[in-house]
């Protein structure tokens, strides 16, 4: 019976892998999205790093062309954009959420594959809600 449950391990392990690929690898088209879109998306990128950098950044700033960020705070690591809502990475991985939802013909079971590929990935934490590290002084 062993070799069943070690064949249905490595058969979900190649499935996940599989699956966090596609998610990984699925890009936006800039160019698919309106102009005043992309700015609005980069006016909030801007403000979303100022606020989780405590408005203190090496480097903010955000291509309208192509949705290029820059996101470095000065006093400590910048944390994860893609896990904060108003951030370029959350506004695409939403954007394709809907883009597969749209184009799932509303199959209910296409529907919630979208969800799973990309939906639950989307970052969902308030840039306001981010606590700075401490820091020491020695």
């Amino acid at each position: 019976m062993f070799p069943h449950n070690l064949l249905f391990v490595v058969f979900i392990g190649l499935l996940l892998a599989s699956f966090l690929d596609t998610q990984a690898n699925a890009q936006l088209n800039p160019a698919s999205i309106s102009l005043d879109l992309r700015k609005t998306w980069c006016r909030s990128q801007i403000s979303a790093c100022d606020e989780l950098c405590s408005s203190v950044t090496s480097s903010n700033d955000c291509a309208v062309e192509t949705l290029a960020y820059n996101c470095e705070c000065t006093n400590y690591p910048t944390p994860s954009l893609a896990s904060y809502s108003g951030t370029v990475p959350t506004l695409v991985c939403f954007q394709l959420s809907e883009n597969c939802k749209e184009s799932s013909g509303g199959s209910i079971s296409k529907i919630n594959q979208c969800q799973l590929q990309f939906g639950v990935h989307c970052g969902t934490q308030f840039p306001v809600d981010f606590m700075p590290p401490a820091t020491t002084t020695s």
